[in-house]
């Protein structure tokens, strides 16, 4: 990282230069300290894990109770059938987890 000595008015270079370099190291830190201190890293894939409904349990549990729900040639599910079967599915997937 270069270290400037005194700048004046008008070094508009060195300032963007030094700035760039000092956010650098920030940013370096602060990252480090994020997937040490606090784990980041895990809390992250912890939420992944929470929006996906696991490994995917959620979407094969819904297409496995869809799969005799929609024929070939079909044009319309109730909604409180649709609803059910959701609803369905996400107990399947919260059960497995």
């Amino acid at each position: 990282m270069k270290r400037i000595a005194s700048l004046e008015y008008g070094q508009w270079d060195e300032l963007d230069e030094l700035v760039t370099s000092w956010a650098d190291v920030a940013n370096q830190a602060l990252v480090h300290v994020l997937m040490t201190r606090y784990k980041l890293r895990q809390h992250l894939h912890a939420i992944k894990q929470y929006l996906l409904f696991g490994q995917g349990d959620f979407v094969r549990h819904l297409i496995d109770l869809l799969a005799d729900k929609v024929q070939p040639g079909a044009t319309n599910i109730l909604h409180h059938n649709l609803t059910g079967i959701v609803e369905t599915a996400v107990r399947a997937s919260y059960a497995q987890v």
